[in-house]
């Protein structure tokens, strides 16, 4: 392993501490820490405090571990009444991207941060020797903790412990809480290297894991002062998000319950197994060029099932970290950073390509002139027309794909080129959005911006037709698939009166409205994350979930209250719909800050979000801003919870737009803008990227775009705000032009 950062710290935590490292590439990684706490009793006995333990536990980038699919009682991995003053290391392992990670550890009393290291793993193995205990009283010692794109292959354990007088030294081990018992029918088997019985002789402790589910988690505790000699972790020799796959055989997707494992990457191949949904599979070769199925794809992958090696098409695995669950969260993010519908968008792909990164829409055979492949390929199903419009677009709508089956960069290149045709082309006009969807189909020189939406220019009925079903199946994935994003239900204020039911029919007659009665176990189905708010239709309520995915409380709609009509400026077209924000911020626990508006048809007369803080202890839903234009609000917490960033984005039509920072003190509720990064020399603004470096300081970028100077260039500022003196620091800018 090659150390990249490395801090000491050496102290008490009496107070929440947060950090931050940069790395420099994306790769697997070890973050080794080392920390100890006190028990309840040697505080008390001490006067350090009554009756109260030390704890503390790590979170990186807001997240702890292992991942919320399998706690293993990671809520405290420094637990002083079970380490009882004694200190141990936590190693986590996992896949991290190039840039800042934050990391932060919440405390109570008061444990001891030793240090802190990050590692990058090279040759897919990790390695410790003469790892020495010292006197312990049967307490934790070591923990590693593996996020599910470090897959480990094999581990390897070289130990001894001494037969004492008094008390031997031993070692036990626990994968995924469960421990592993010593060959010996004698007493203490839950010490596999136990000094009675080895009395000073080595042990090796050996277990693959390349045909099982790897482990999450891995824990060693010791009893006196024994020692591991060697300690070995090995992973797959693949790039870690793309180690392991699962069978996902959806309803729209495969009928039958199993998929064939064949000799070849061709329909004809002999088969060589059945697999069930569900399966985990090791993919040894990614992208193999085989028969095309139409409407899916001619990417296969090589995997091994068992003992068994063949071939699988691509429609039938989901990879890990390119899961439909995971893809469809990536395509929110990807579209709120633009200021894009975030449901259009997830419908979009859902019809494109059910989610598949490597869905294709004609033969590899089929090429064009220049001898490359001619199908749309990816989540998005990008063409060669559309990834170069991407490099000929500026600000916002420029993005670089090199590769149209990489996930992230088809879901990237594909919402900003969404959001290019959408707002360049048929913003504001009549049937906006279904000239979208059909000029996403058929091409945009095919479906005229003025006027109604007609498909007599499309050349072929063939054509036609498609693009007709697409507008359908996009129109009715928004409506019945959505996941928590914007959740539109009808809500008639009682302020609204008459306005109300002239609404209402404009909506039924628009299709903007279906009555939806849905049960409340398949509205918490599309819960992706948590803590979570989701609409329960047949009762009216908002219901609250919190971290912990338990129901926290419910406020029935009518709560949500707004200013006047005037106040938000709905126009003839708004209507009585709320529409939810993504972000859900719980902090403290059973608090929550949620965002809304009052009109499903945001634009940019018509447009009125509030934030809103409701208390399920009291049961009170409060407005706490009300912001007049924009088209959303995302929000993020600092790192012990002082602050709330609000991130809002006012679109005023192509190449027109403007980024609005907020903090919200949650001490005292005072909401302030955050000023300074503002440049005439531009048209548009939004916020790509921003990170909390402490709770007291917050690093963003932004991008101007569409300029006013000659040479039309855009820029890319780092910025960086603090809360003391109110000031913002230009740290770096990048100028491109826009053609890339």
């Amino acid at each position: 392993m090659k150390e990249v950062f490395r801090r000491t710290y050496k102290k008490f935590l009496t107070r929440p501490l947060d950090d931050a490292f940069e790395l420099d590439h994306d790769g697997l990684y070890c973050i080794e820490i080392v920390s100890s706490a006190r028990s309840w009793w040697q505080n008390t006995k001490t006067g350090r405090s009554f009756l109260k333990k030390d704890s503390t536990t790590f979170l990186l980038d807001k997240k702890n571990f292992p991942t919320e699919k399998r706690k293993l009682l990671a809520n405290d991995l420094w637990n002083g009444n079970v380490l009882k003053g004694h200190d141990k290391m936590a190693c986590v392992i996992t896949f991290l991207e190039k840039g800042a990670h934050l990391f932060l550890f919440p405390v109570h009393g008061a444990p001891f941060l030793d240090y802190l290291a990050v590692y990058a793993i090279e040759n897919q193995n990790v390695e410790y020797k003469n790892l020495q205990a010292g006197i312990r009283d049967r307490t934790p010692w070591i923990t590693f903790l593996f996020r599910e794109s470090a897959a480990l292959s094999s581990l390897s354990v070289i130990a001894k412990a001494e037969k004492q007088k008094r008390d031997d030294e031993d070692i036990s081990i626990f994968v995924d809480g469960v421990v592993i018992k010593n060959e010996s029918k004698k007493a203490h088997r839950d010490w596999y290297w136990c000094g009675k019985i080895l009395n000073g002789k080595a042990k090796t402790f050996q277990k693959d894991f390349s045909e099982n589910n790897t482990p999450m988690r891995i824990d060693f505790a010791a009893d006196e002062g024994p020692a591991i000699e060697k300690l070995s972790l090995n992973f797959f020799h693949h790039d870690p998000l793309r180690l392991r796959g699962t069978v996902a055989l959806h309803a729209d997707i495969q009928q039958t319950d199993f998929a064939r494992l064949r000799e070849g990457p061709h329909l004809v191949a002999n088969e060589i197994a059945k697999l069930r949904n569900g399966d985990r599979v090791e993919i040894l070769e990614e992208r193999v060029i085989g028969d095309w199925i139409e409407s899916r794809s001619y990417i296969w992958h090589r995997i091994r099932w068992n003992d068994t090696s063949g071939f699988i098409h691509s429609s039938f695995i989901e990879i890990n970290v390119s899961e439909r669950e995971q893809v469809i969260r990536r395509i929110k993010e990807e579209a709120r950073a633009v200021g894009f519908d975030s449901d259009l968008a997830v419908a979009l792909a859902g019809c494109e390509s059910l989610y598949k990164p490597f869905a294709a829409s004609r033969p590899f055979e089929e090429k064009d002139e220049e001898g490359s492949p001619i199908a749309a390929r990816g989540i998005f199903q990008l063409t060669a027309i559309a990834v170069q419009q991407l490099h000929q677009n500026s600000g916002i709508y420029y993005y670089d794909v090199k590769d149209s089956f990489n996930t992230l960069q088809n879901m990237a290149g594909g919402v900003r080129y969404a959001a290019w045709l959408y707002d360049a082309y048929y913003k504001g006009t009549t049937q906006a959005e279904k000239k979208f969807i059909a000029a996403y189909n058929a091409g945009q020189r095919f479906i005229p911006s003025k006027g109604a939406l007609t498909y007599e220019h499309i050349p072929t009925d063939e054509k036609r037709q498609e693009a007709q079903r697409h507008v359908r199946c996009v129109l009715e994935r928004k409506r019945r698939k959505t996941k928590k994003n914007i959740l539109s239900i009808l809500l008639i204020f009682t302020l609204v009166g008459p306005v109300g039911t002239s609404a209402l029919r404009y909506a039924d007659e628009n299709d903007f409205f279906e009555p939806v009665v849905s049960a409340r176990e398949a509205l918490l189905a599309d819960i992706s994350s948590f803590p979570a708010h989701v609409v329960d239709e047949e009762s009216g309520q908002l219901i609250f979930f919190d971290s912990n995915k338990n129901e926290a409380g419910r406020i029935p709609l009518h709560q949500l209250q707004f200013e006047s009509s005037a106040d938000i400026q709905m126009n003839e077209h708004a209507s009585p719909f709320v529409s939810l924000g993504t972000d859900v911020v719980e902090y403290p626990a059973k608090t929550f800050y949620f965002s809304a508006t009052s009109s499903l048809l945001c634009g940019n007369d018509n447009c009125g979000w509030a934030l809103f803080r409701y208390s399920a202890n009291s049961g009170i839903v409060e407005r706490i801003s009300m912001d007049g234009l924009s088209s959303g609000l995302r929000l993020s917490v600092s790192p012990t919870g002082s602050y709330l960033a609000v991130f809002s984005f006012y679109a005023a039509g192509f190449c027109r737009g403007k980024a609005f920072i907020g903090l919200l003190n949650l001490k005292n509720l005072h909401y302030a803008p955050i000023e300074g990064f503002e440049d005439d020399d531009y048209t548009a603004s939004y916020i790509q990227t921003a990170r909390w470096v402490s709770d007291l300081e917050m690093e963003f970028t932004v991008n101007h775009g569409c300029g006013t100077r000659d040479d039309n260039r855009s820029r890319d500022r780092v910025y960086r705000y603090n809360f003391f003196d109110k000031n913002v620091r230009l740290i770096h800018e990048t100028y491109y032009s826009s053609g890339g």
